[in-house]
């Protein structure tokens, strides 16, 4: 765990500041990464159906597994956002959230 929260400050991946839902339509020209859910204009990483399959590199069973292996991999889904939202909180959103706000 050390070793990969190493590698993650190293290449760029940073802590994600938390978004409520109902304020992301007025931080629209933030990066802002959707989780555990859909939406129809903001990049997701989730484990429900959408029009597009997330990348074959992080795919998961839930979107926790989804985010451990995007930060464990340092994949490109988690550079550049800002933030992290989610419009409900199960364990798996709270801890989808939790990991792109901890990822070290």
């Amino acid at each position: 765990a050390r070793a990969a929260a190493a590698a993650a400050a190293e290449d760029g991946i940073k802590s994600l500041a938390f978004v409520p839902w109902n304020e992301l339509d007025a931080r629209e020209n933030e990066k802002i990464l959707v989780v555990d859910t859909t939406h129809g204009t903001r990049e997701c990483l989730t484990h429900h159906k959408m029009k597009y399959a997330p990348p074959e590199a992080v795919r998961g069973d839930t979107t926790t597994a989804m985010m451990l292996n995007a930060i464990q991999q340092r994949h490109r889904i988690m550079t550049g956002f800002t933030g992290v939202t989610v419009d409900h909180f199960d364990i798996d959103a709270f801890l989808s959230v939790f990991c792109a706000c901890n990822p070290r």
